[in-house]
């Protein structure tokens, strides 16, 4: 466990300071005021034994100076920790929740009221919604449609206003060449998405100006894929053990006309990955951060992995898995808020068939199939259920 003492001049920066460097899976175990500010103890990874050693000293210090504010006490009973609150957290939430359920109550009160005034824009909203896109994705959607819209100018207007918006940018790199570092969460595909986007920059430059180079050294196996795929392209692979080595590497490769940079996934808690962000942040000039992420994540995880490498100011958005996906709203609706440009999509396992190019109009009548689809799975899957019950008629007849 890794305990950490934090000192602001406010709740709300102690909390910011927390989140950043303990990441959001970390613990608020106590928390006080005092003359220079307000001092809160957090901790990662919780290790009751390590718990109880923190306690102990926090009481040695309170035997040897009386006189200063106690911490607010993190009470053991039964051998269960109960996680001490601050107050202030404690109103904060109740409000929260109180404004949350207001906001709720109007915003259905207002779908209520837009179905009524206006049928077919309620009818875009819930489509929008149901493929997965925010609310205010899908509210402004809706707004787009005329109110005289007919039935098919409510199909196609939708899919035109989402396509106009819809940020997306051609992969420099695969056409100019340069250097481009793939970051995202675990289990995304980077490794395999790198591997495509080698093999394309091959096609174009020559096996002789394309490099690899991994800074993932963690993950057990990862060595080995990038060194089976390298072999296959007939390019050469570098592995940077150290982040801070990445300068004197790049240095070497300056004459390599494009160079792709592997890195590892990590926990957001992991001080590895920070390490690794700091680096490729450093190094901004030089190198073009592309975001992978899964398309079939739910859009909070997307929102939050999004968050989670702002600090390497990621220039374009790679999704990944897009086959497996059958709402691709989400996806669509975080390269939307956050402006976010899709570059390329994958939608298989093959080197390099399947990576292309992202073009808005593709990606967005990709997700209207695949609520096509959904509903026709919907009416199969009733049909069926209607096959399988005996009707009324039919029970009397075995009566």
């Amino acid at each position: 466990m890794k305990i950490k003492r934090f000192l602001a001049s406010s709740m709300r920066e102690a909390m910011r300071r927390v989140r950043e460097e303990q990441g959001p899976d970390a613990v608020i175990l106590a928390s006080h005021t005092r003359e220079d500010g307000i001092e809160v103890v957090a901790a990662v990874d919780y290790d009751e034994a390590l718990m109880r050693q923190a306690l102990s000293r926090t009481d040695d210090d309170a035997a040897v100076n009386p006189r200063r504010p106690r911490r607010q006490p993190i009470a053991a009973a039964n051998g269960a920790v109960e996680w001490a609150v601050d107050p202030q957290i404690r109103r904060l939430e109740t409000e929260l929740g109180q404004l949350r359920s207001l906001l709720e109550a109007t915003l259905e009160a207002n779908e209520t009221q837009l179905a009524k005034a206006h049928p077919n824009r309620a009818r875009v909203f819930r489509l929008m919604e149901t493929l997965g896109f925010s609310t205010r994705v899908a509210r402004r959607t809706a707004a787009s449609l005329p109110l005289d819209a007919d039935a098919e100018r409510t199909r196609c207007l939708p899919v035109g206003w989402l396509a106009r918006h819809l940020p997306v940018q051609a992969p420099e790199a695969l056409q100019l060449g340069g250097r481009v570092a793939l970051v995202g969460p675990t289990g995304v595909g980077k490794t395999t998405t790198l591997a495509k986007l080698t093999e394309r920059a091959v096609r174009t430059f020559g096996s002789r100006q394309v490099a690899i180079v991994s800074l993932d050294t963690y993950r057990i196996g990862a060595e080995e894929q990038l060194s089976t795929y390298a072999r296959l392209l007939g390019v050469p692979l570098f592995i940077v053990p150290t982040p801070d080595q990445l300068t004197a590497r790049l240095a070497e490769l300056a004459d390599c006309r494009c160079v792709f940079i592997d890195t590892p996934g990590m926990s957001p808690a992991d001080t590895r990955l920070a390490e690794a962000l700091e680096v490729l942040g450093a190094h901004e000039q030089q190198i073009t951060t592309w975001l992978v992420l899964s398309a079939g994540q739910q859009r909070e995880d997307l929102e939050a992995a999004v968050n989670r490498f702002s600090r390497v100011k990621p220039k374009a958005l790679v999704l990944t898995k897009v086959d497996e996906c059958t709402r691709l709203g989400g996806a669509l609706s975080v390269a939307l808020e956050r402006q976010l440009p899709v570059t390329v999509i994958c939608d298989g396992q093959r080197v390099p068939e399947d990576l292309h190019i992202a073009r808005a109009s593709d990606l967005v009548l990709r997700a209207m199939q695949n609520a096509r689809q959904l509903s026709d799975e919907a009416a199969a899957a009733a049909a069926a259920s209607a096959d399988v019950e005996p009707s009324p008629m039919e029970h009397s007849a075995h009566a």
